[in-house]
């Protein structure tokens, strides 16, 4: 999460939104992790995903493991099925790009 973190900052008051799904299997320990690690910060969500084995989202983007990343654009559209994670450059790239079509 200190990667995450640093790549929140670093976008924060532009318009980018961090979505983070959990598979816990324990709604409450999910809930203690998501305080504990700041999930409630302006552009941030977490939701636990229920059912997550028979979860048709997780099937239809054949999400095996976790973490796993994904970029969407502003209309909600897939833009990387495996985006790069949070500590590189390669995902500033992309989001940079992104905002620059926004314009």
């Amino acid at each position: 999460m200190p990667a995450s973190k640093r790549l929140q900052q670093e976008f924060s008051g532009q318009p980018v939104s961090f979505l983070y799904l959990s598979l816990d299997e324990n709604a409450e320990q999910w809930r203690r992790a998501a305080l504990k690690e700041g999930m409630q910060a302006e552009g941030v969500l977490s939701f636990l995903l229920l059912q997550a084995r028979s979860s048709s989202l997780l099937q239809a983007l054949e999400v095996r493991s976790i973490p796993r990343y994904l970029l969407y654009d502003e209309r909600g559209r897939l833009l990387e099925a495996h985006a790069p994670g949070p500590e590189g450059p390669a995902i500033r790239s992309l989001l940079r790009q992104q905002l620059q079509g926004l314009e």
